[in-house]
């Protein structure tokens, strides 16, 4: 059985994601010209009750454009890290489940950071983005690189969301060295 748990009006939705490590998290894009709100957030994606969106594109100069968007990544680390597609490039942000109020043109948003991502890419509709989730242990060596899809012009990949994570710090005394440290990475 299908169950509709929001209406966003006659807006077009165009991608969701949902956070891998809570499905509460979910982040909408919505396509069509002629609105600011293009990206909604849920953080109670999953309950009984009413579920709630909140528009989430920004304020001032951290504000995302105008245009169709087409989908989202939310970064298997860090929730907060999402990356989305549009009409004209590529944005992200670092705080996209952050809960700070600014003021936009006499109206309080909530106060996520969006840049522009598209060193190497130049503006141009991007129609996809994907991130790999799987690791070393199924057999991916590109766990956490971010590939995206602009029309026409081919597939880019960015590492942009990938690092060193869980570096785990062993000492260990060795004769003739002095201060070792090895780093263990675990994926």
């Amino acid at each position: 059985m299908h169950q509709k748990i929001f209406d966003f009006g006659n807006r077009a939705d165009t991608g969701i994601a949902i956070d891998p490590n809570n499905d509460d998290n979910v982040i909408v894009t919505l396509g069509n010209y002629g609105s600011l709100e293009h990206v909604q957030q849920s953080i109670n994606a999953t309950s009984t009750n009413v579920v709630q969106f909140t528009q989430i594109s920004g304020a001032g100069s951290n504000k995302l454009p105008n245009s169709p968007f087409y989908e989202a990544v939310i970064d298997f680390r860090d929730n907060n890290k999402v990356i989305i597609d549009t009409e004209l490039s590529v944005y992200a942000t670092d705080n996209a489940f952050n809960t700070a109020i600014a003021s936009d043109d006499g109206q309080s948003v909530i106060d996520v950071q969006w840049t522009e991502e598209n060193t190497g890419l130049g503006r141009s509709p991007v129609m996809a983005v994907k991130q790999m989730t799987f690791g070393r242990d199924q057999g991916a060596i590109n766990q956490g690189k971010v590939y995206i899809g602009p029309h026409g012009r081919g597939i880019y990949e960015t590492d942009q969301l990938v690092g060193i994570y869980g570096n785990q710090v062993i000492s260990e005394t060795k004769s003739g060295k002095s201060g070792l440290v090895i780093f263990l990475i675990q994926l």
